[in-house]
């Protein structure tokens, strides 16, 4: 969850079971960003990539400064399921957030 100014918020939700991720903000239109998403991972690192890749595991909400994404979707062809992609991934790093 992200906060805008004032007391809106933006929200992002993966829901297993409908195999959904959705995003809204706070009193205003639900958004599907992936459909038929089978597994979907968000971790959070308090700084940025270093050489060889390198980054640190964080929980603490004031100490991240990189929030990753990993995701693999697939769907039913003629009743068979198939990936639609292999696993993908997103680095986000915040910008206006000095580093720890």
């Amino acid at each position: 969850m992200f906060n805008f100014a004032g007391a809106t918020k933006l929200i992002y939700a993966y829901n297993p079971a409908s195999r959904r991720l959705t995003q809204w903000e706070t009193g205003g239109q639900t958004n599907v960003l992936l459909s038929e998403c089978d597994s979907l991972r968000f971790s959070m690192y308090s700084n940025i990539p270093q050489p060889g890749g390198a980054l640190s595991n964080t929980t603490a909400v004031a100490q991240g400064k990189c929030i990753s994404l990993a995701w693999k979707c697939s769907r039913m062809i003629l009743g068979k399921k198939f990936n639609t992609e292999d696993m993908q991934q997103a680095l986000i790093v915040i910008r206006n957030k000095p580093v720890l």
